[in-house]
């Protein structure tokens, strides 16, 4: 299998890289030339004292990781790609507790105790309160909506759209298109040959969502933010899996209710300038997103 045309060096899980940017370019040639490729780096860099992790970016091999725990394990080595360069070994064991760090059937176990507070059933009960509540935060943009809010000011043809006929499948790909976790890992328990690439028992495999969820192979122009896409079967919320997502509904109902909410009270929005990015191993985060609104619109009264 060809290698990947990636500088010496290059690494996905290296901070300083997602602070700039998330490197689709380079998962586009991941994806092509190499889909299961091995990431060399030096020993200890990322807490687990070993010489690299295979990098998963294909969405079908994601998907595959993600639903076989048998092969691929969360508990081993945590679902944490890349700690820092001075945790511990005993820092690192003692997050297995964390239900995301689990493996069944410990995992299903715990994930069963919580679960019923996350059905949809469940998540509806507080929509009034809720879609009341959104009303009243949006003087600002919350982070948790950073990625979408950004998308839409930098997109107005969709939120025009939006603002005229709020689609349901807004939510959905708002998260396709920030997937937010840009990757977790999982450990090899016995050897195996995902995406026909031989991994052996005990390496670390990385498996990267944001590669994933614009795989053209998979969604019609991944490049676009197109807010009426139908199907959408992104991977933000997780490949499937034990491991799928328990906050889903929250998260759309969130979602829905804070832009609803946006457009009916600050239609008029500008952005003034660029984001402020998180500085992370893993995460595509958004520390700081300025927005500015029409002054007539400042005190517009809700719709409904």
């Amino acid at each position: 299998m060809r290698c990947p045309h990636l500088p010496d060096g290059f690494d996905f899980t290296d901070p300083d890289l997602l602070h700039d940017r998330v490197p689709h370019l380079e998962f586009a040639s991941m994806r092509e030339t190499a889909p299961v490729w091995w990431r060399a780096q030096p020993a200890d860099i990322s807490g687990f004292g070993d010489e690299g992790c295979w990098s998963v970016t294909r969405h079908a091999d994601v998907k595959y990781v993600s639903t076989h725990p048998e092969l691929f394990s969360s508990q081993t080595n945590t679902a944490v790609i890349r700690f820092n360069e001075t945790i511990s070994r005993d820092q690192i064991d003692v997050q297995k507790l964390i239900m995301l760090n689990m493996d069944p059937p410990e995992h299903t176990r715990v994930r069963q105790i919580v679960q019923r507070g996350f059905t949809p059933r469940a998540i509806r009960s507080p929509e009034s309160a809720l879609r009341t509540r959104a009303r009243s935060i949006v003087e600002t943009a919350r982070n948790a909506i950073s990625h979408g809010m950004h998308a839409f000011l930098t997109h107005p043809e969709q939120w025009e759209l939006y603002e005229r006929e709020r689609p349901r499948t807004t939510a959905e790909e708002i998260v396709r298109w920030a997937t937010p976790v840009v990757s977790f890992q999982r450990t090899v328990t016995e050897d195996t040959e995902p995406g026909g690439q031989r991994i052996r028992k005990g390496e670390r495999v990385g498996l990267f969502w944001s590669s994933a969820d614009n795989a053209p192979e998979v969604f019609d122009s991944p490049e676009a933010f197109d807010i009426s896409r139908d199907p959408n079967p992104h991977l933000g919320f997780g490949g499937g899996g034990p491991h799928f997502c328990l906050g889903r509904s929250p998260a759309v109902l969130e979602i829905d209710l804070i832009f609803n909410a946006i457009a009916d009270v600050l239609p008029g929005l500008r952005l003034p300038g660029d984001p402020r990015r998180l500085r992370s191993a893993w995460i595509n985060g958004i520390k700081q997103l300025q927005v500015s609104a029409a002054p007539e619109s400042w005190h517009r009264p809700p719709s409904g």
